[in-house]
């Protein structure tokens, strides 16, 4: 019997065979396995704790109790996303990319090629808009949800995990520039805010293309870098991966960290080329910060039933393919469903600045 390339068997070993999208924000903090929750809402816990010390008592006297680390409970339900791809007959008969002109390939051949090429570019489309709300969640303490409502995209609710407004600064009236003498100071003034607020020392600093400009550029940073270049810091600029640029480490007092260029864009909803990192934008922040993926359940009676899972239509999973045809016009639709949160734990160990006018 011949393998139905569309079956649901296949479509999620597809999706298990491919290699995930390389991800910088992911890579760095959201490493851990994802939690996936089975209803709609779920309870999510944000760090509020900071470093503190024992009590003194008088050895006569009872002990003092202490709480524990301090946590915050909220409730929450994730955004949901839904991309889809339309096949028709011709797209089975025409040439795919690379294929040869000649190619003896069967319909049944292509139709796999073809399920695995639009699996895997809307599983990137995924992975992307993961990527878009990590930066959110570290860069904003907040990620907002969107839904198209009568063709307009529209705002719904946001998801906020009350960061200290501390945390978030826009400087006036002095601004980076390439003779500026206060980069350093600031950079050190912040890494103590998240001392403070978050009881963690920054070890990463993301700059948008413009402020990474005037950083290697920047005469005191120079000085500082060049001088000292083996015990202070070291300029080893090189592109990690495309789009995110390691410019070195600095090592000033107060402020170790690595310094990276965040230069990838993407096509927002409405079609445009958007930064991942603002202009005039950076974020300061440490990797040994907690930072969690949440995944809400797939909502889909019919692929529920067919699974044979209760629970009123709700699929604990992460990502979850779904194809069916049409009469008039015939086509096939193939279509991902994912219920995506990132959650940064310890939300009080980023911080976000603006610092150019």
């Amino acid at each position: 019997m011949a393998l139905n390339a569309f079956d649901l068997r296949v479509m999620i070993s597809v999706l298990a065979q491919r290699k995930p999208t390389m991800t910088h924000y992911r890579n760095t903090w959201f490493r851990g396995p994802p939690q996936i929750h089975p209803s709609e809402n779920f309870d999510i816990d944000v760090r509020v704790g900071g470093i503190r010390i024992a009590p003194f008592v008088s050895p006569i006297r009872e002990g003092k109790v202490m709480r524990a680390e301090g946590f915050t409970t909220y409730s929450v339900k994730p955004g949901y996303i839904k991309p889809k791809r339309t096949i028709t007959a011709a797209d089975l008969q025409k040439r795919l990319p690379g294929e040869d002109i000649f190619s003896s390939r069967s319909i049944q051949e292509r139709e796999q090629l073809v399920l695995a090429r639009d699996l895997g570019e809307l599983d990137d489309a995924c992975v992307n808009r993961e990527e878009v709300m990590m930066r959110d969640a570290l860069l904003n303490g907040k990620i907002e949800i969107y839904e198209d409502i009568v063709g307009t995209l529209t705002k719904v609710r946001e998801v906020d995990f009350l960061r200290n407004a501390a945390l978030t600064i826009a400087l006036t009236g002095s601004y980076w520039s390439t003779s500026s003498t206060t980069i350093l100071s600031q950079l050190q003034t912040w890494a103590n805010l998240l001392r403070t607020h978050g009881s963690l020392g920054p070890d990463v600093l993301i700059l948008a293309p413009d402020l990474a400009a005037d950083f290697v550029a920047n005469t005191t940073i120079l000085a500082l870098l060049n001088l000292l270049n083996v015990n202070v810091g070291n300029i080893a600029p090189r592109e990690i991966v495309p789009g995110i640029d390691y410019i070195g480490r600095l090592n000033a007092p107060g402020c170790y960290v690595e310094v990276w260029c965040d230069s990838r864009t993407y096509t927002n909803e409405a079609g445009a080329s958007t930064p991942m990192m603002p202009a005039k934008t950076l974020l300061l922040g440490s990797t040994k910060a907690q930072c969690e993926l949440h995944y809400g359940p797939i909502q889909d009676l019919e692929a529920a039933a067919d699974l044979g899972i209760a629970g009123g239509g709700m699929i604990p999973a992460q990502r979850f393919p779904k194809t069916w045809t049409e009469k008039d016009p015939s086509v096939r639709h193939v279509l991902l469903q994912s219920a995506p949160l990132p959650v940064p734990v310890n939300v009080n160990g980023f911080l976000k600045a603006t610092v150019k006018a």
